[in-house]
């Protein structure tokens, strides 16, 4: 499983997902100059089957924690 995030410019959270495996694998390409792999998180990435769009539930706990932030200051 992979969790995938994706932030603007303020690291607030724009879109969140939870992808199988068997997706990254899939889509995966391999990065020779890295000796590593690059998975995309592009949009049709939610549409896939197995795919859990977390966004909602990210951004109610960065909510809390920019709520919990102010209080302290």
């Amino acid at each position: 499983m992979l969790a995938g995030v994706l932030v603007d410019e303020y690291f607030r959270i724009m879109r969140a997902a939870l992808v199988p495996f068997g997706v990254v694998r899939a889509r995966a390409r391999p990065v020779e100059s890295v000796n590593g792999w690059r998975f995309i998180l592009r949009d049709d990435i939610w549409k896939l089957d197995g795919v859990e769009d977390v966004t909602t539930q990210l951004r109610e706990v960065e909510a809390d924690i920019e709520h919990a932030h102010n209080r302290v200051l």
